[in-house]
C-alpha cells in the first residue's frame, strides 16, 4: 500500500485540478442571449444544444435584464458548435449561436452576446463594438 500512495496522491491531485479548471487545455467562452423587441408581452422560447449537451427549453421575457447564459469550453480540436432553435410570435428560427471559427473573430473578449429584436438576431462584434445583425426572422 505504501508503494501506491504517491500514485494515488498524484491521481487525486490531477482530478482536483481538472475539476477546478474547466478549460485547462482549451478556451472558455460564455454565450449570452437576451431579447429586446417591441411586442412586449410575448416571451422568446429557445432550445440550445451541442452534441450531448442539451441546454433544455428556456423562455426569455422581453427586456427582462435576465439573459440566458452559459459557459463552455472549446473542444480540443477547436470545433465546438452550439445550435439554438428560437420561437417567437408564430415564427421559428434555428442557427448556430456558437462555433469556434466565428467565436475567435467575434467574441475575442470570451463572451458571445446575442440580442433578439423584431427584425432579427444580433451579435456583439468585439472589433467594432457594435451589434451586427447575423440572422433575420423568416
Amino acid at each position: 500500500m505504501k508503494n501506491h500512495l504517491p500514485i494515488l496522491l498524484i491521481a487525486l491531485s490531477a482530478n482536483l485540478l481538472l475539476q477546478a479548471t474547466a478549460c485547462i487545455f482549451t478556451t472558455e467562452y460564455q454565450v449570452k442571449i437576451d431579447a429586446n423587441y417591441d411586442n412586449g408581452a410575448l416571451p422568446l422560447t429557445m432550445r440550445c444544444e451541442a452534441g450531448n449537451d442539451d441546454r433544455g427549453v428556456s423562455k426569455i421575457m422581453n427586456r427582462s435584464n435576465e439573459p440566458k447564459s452559459w459557459k463552455l469550453c472549446d473542444n480540443i480540436i477547436g470545433q465546438a458548435i452550439y445550435t439554438c432553435q428560437f420561437w417567437w410570435n408564430g415564427k421559428t428560427k434555428t442557427f448556430q449561436v456558437f462555433n469556434s471559427d466565428f467565436a475567435k473573430k467575434m467574441c475575442g473578449s470570451g463572451t458571445c452576446s446575442w440580442r433578439v429584436l423584431t427584425d432579427g438576431f444580433y451579435i456583439h462584434n468585439d472589433v467594432t463594438k457594435k451589434m451586427d445583425r447575423w440572422h433575420t426572422w423568416p
